[in-house]
């Protein structure tokens, strides 16, 4: 039990099996090793001068630092348990170049990754703030990642949520690396994530009626985007050019949000399950393309529109192709508003489109010898 610090020059093992305590200001110079211990107290700064520091399971009993970069900024990799944080906030700084190999953290206190060059947590981390300041390369969240509120810095690093996530407060992420949503990640009050040199989606990104603002998307595995998580409402979901892969993308900005998107290149399905109104600004390429429900606003295609399969359903929303299509699949256009045919619209299986309140057609209208009908 170190309760009042300790300054110790030499690399240090310590083979006891008891649990240890490290209270003040404990510095070991030469790097730390306490991983026989049945558990590790601090209180305070536990630190190293640029050497490993590895310490097993730990106990907070107040606000502590765990450091390898005293004196020496390039740091040192830092390797801890699980942590029972209770109420205290912990600290973790490697310096930019040591690696940060933490377990879990699991308190109501504050989680800050300080630096690093590079950070990984196995386990699921359960904090008020989670505050990622700086470091190089990824900062990789394996488990579920539970907060009150996440921070990022204008800094080149990738944040991974590989295990999922739940954020209460509004989420504005401005790391420029590439960012991961894997699993479910619920942003309850709203996320941005348009400074990401990408984002990878793979399962369900969603809000609770909050805005969903997110840039260009990687999709690897089969993805919903949706901001109507509890509230049926909705919000608006901004979405930026989407590379799918053969991967499915669900849209559902609910009954009020608007879906502003930019481009889709896949050969996996693209929904929109619901919005008030929605526009693809860029071209769309997609096996299916499913337009099951919106408010009275419309559903428009400024670019392109390539695709094997076209479905509306009966509500009362128009379909604008502004940008010209390519169907393939015989098409029966449910939808009852007005629909628009600019440039060159070829559906090869043939058209339907007599429920719609008004056709306008500017441009080539055509089928590949099948049937054309179409209403008013």
């Amino acid at each position: 039990l170190l309760n009042g610090g300790s300054a110790i020059t030499s690399a240090t093992t310590l083979l006891n099996t008891g649990a240890n305590t490290f209270a003040g200001t404990n510095i070991f110079t030469g790097g730390l090793v306490s991983t026989a211990a049945s558990n590790n107290t601090v209180n305070g700064i536990l630190q190293t001068n640029g050497a490993a520091l590895n310490i097993g399971a730990v106990t907070l009993s107040g606000n502590s630092t765990l450091a390898t970069n005293n004196t020496v900024a390039a740091g040192a990799n830092l390797t801890v348990g699980a942590v029972t944080g209770g109420a205290n906030n912990l600290i973790l700084n490697a310096g930019t170049g040591g690696v940060v190999s933490a377990s879990s953290f699991a308190g109501t206190g504050n989680l800050t990754l300080t630096n690093s060059g590079g950070a990984t947590f196995a386990g699921n981390v359960n904090a008020n703030t989670v505050a990622l300041t700086n470091t190089t390369g990824n900062v990789t969240f394996s488990g579920l990642l539970t907060a009150g509120t996440l921070t990022t810095a204008a800094q080149n690093y990738g944040l991974l949520l590989n295990g999922g996530s739940a954020i209460t407060s509004a989420t504005t992420l401005l790391n420029t690396g590439a960012n991961t949503f894997a699993g479910t990640n619920t942003f309850i009050g709203g996320l941005v994530s348009t400074a990401a040199s990408n984002n990878t989606v793979n399962g369900i990104l969603q809000t609770n009626g909050n805005v969903l603002n997110i840039g260009a998307v990687t999709l690897s595995g089969n993805s919903t985007l949706a901001t109507n998580n509890t509230v049926a409402a909705g919000a608006n979901l901004t979405i930026g050019a989407v590379t799918g892969g053969t991967n499915n993308l669900i849209l559902n900005a609910g009954t009020g949000g608007i879906v502003s998107a930019s481009s889709f290149t896949g050969t996996g399905n693209l929904t929109l399950s619901n919005s008030a109104a929605a526009t693809f600004s860029g071209a769309v390429t997609a096996n299916t393309v499913a337009l099951n429900k919106t408010a009275t606003g419309d559903v428009t295609f400024s670019g392109l529109l390539t695709a094997g399969t076209l479905t509306t359903a009966a509500q009362n929303y128009g379909l604008l192709l502004n940008g010209g299509s390519a169907i393939t699949s015989a098409t029966t256009l449910l939808n009852t508003g007005a629909n628009t045919f600019a440039g060159t619209n070829t559906f090869t299986g043939g058209l339907v489109s007599t429920a719609a309140s008004n056709n306008t057609v500017n441009g080539i209208l055509q089928t590949n010898g099948t049937a054309l009908n179409i209403g008013a």
